[in-house]
């Protein structure tokens, strides 16, 4: 039998112990080599990226036990001036453990960019090679359209409105187009600029809210809901896209519906002259849109 001074020497001793492999572990996290780390990591993404091209501006400790990435910033490498495709002013992400019970890597992470904020969680499978899957679901707030220069650098299109929603997506890594996943998005407030439609340039589309509901599955994008509210115009648009490699090859098949209303309507002649006699009762333009991204074409 052991006496309650013997019991108590022990629990003091293992208390102790453990308070040291605390102490070693913080002390180990605080001075880690994080600029090392950003150094391997860049080197890493840089053979791996293909035409893209990955930059941290720095890596360091964050309390509770996570780290924060600064000025990330991934851009296409194939440019002649390399266009950002993402900026993130800030993301910090927390290790999970339970995850890798299951043979996955698992975080939570949270990003600021654009004027808002996107939170959520990712794993990755740690095993095979071409069976290795990501999951990621995510919520975004309060995205300022209007500070995604690619639209504008890339297309010519300037994108304004605010941004939030929810997206989940499991898919083969760098094989997205393979995934399952939903996202239901809300643009609040939102115009476009620049928009040509079948060599038609169209006038700058102002809307109070457009509202989405989307799914993928089997390689093919199915758009179960997409309605567009405003003043002056109004519109709906059904169907599927089936998603190819490379994406602009991708083939449409779309339902739209189209009212407008208003100064709008004159801006909108040249097409509503194709669509001649294609309004409904409610004043609803019908078509399809069918091709490829690439190249859409009309359909009556």
């Amino acid at each position: 039998m052991i006496s309650e001074r013997g019991k108590h020497l022990v629990l003091s001793c293992l208390g102790y112990f453990l308070y040291g492999i605390l102490l070693f572990a913080f002390f180990v996290y605080l001075n880690f080599p994080y600029e090392q780390v950003r150094h391997h990591l860049l080197n890493s993404l840089g053979r791996r990226g293909g035409d893209l091209q990955v930059d941290i501006s720095q890596i360091s400790p964050a309390l509770p036990l996570s780290f924060a990435f600064r000025d990330l910033q991934v851009a296409r490498r194939d440019a002649d001036q390399p266009v950002p495709l993402l900026q993130i002013q800030e993301m910090r992400t927390r290790p999970q453990l339970l995850p890798l019970l299951h043979g996955k890597a698992g975080v939570r992470f949270h990003a600021v960019l654009y004027g808002g904020e996107i939170s959520g969680e990712a794993e990755l499978s740690l095993w095979g090679n071409g069976a290795r899957r990501l999951s990621v679901q995510a919520q975004l707030q309060e995205l300022n359209l209007q500070r995604y220069t690619p639209l504008s650098l890339l297309y010519k299109i300037t994108p304004r409105g605010t941004l939030a929603g929810e997206i989940s997506l499991s898919a083969p890594l760098q094989r997205w187009i393979e995934g399952e996943g939903e996202a239901v998005l809300t643009i609040k407030g939102g115009s476009l600029e620049g928009i040509t439609v079948f060599h038609i340039p169209l006038p700058p589309l102002e809307y109070d809210e457009l509202y989405s509901e989307l799914s993928l599955a089997q390689k093919r994008l199915r758009i179960n809901k997409l309605r567009l509210q405003g003043r002056q115009i109004n519109a709906g648009i059904d169907g599927k896209i089936l998603l190819n490699d490379p994406l602009e090859t991708s083939t449409l098949d779309l339902t739209v519906r189209l009212r407008i209303a208003g100064a709008l309507e004159q801006q909108f002649a040249p097409l509503r002259a194709l669509l001649k006699g294609r309004r409904d009762r409610r004043g609803f333009l019908s078509f399809h849109i069918r091709g490829s991204l690439q190249r859409p074409r009309l359909s009556l």
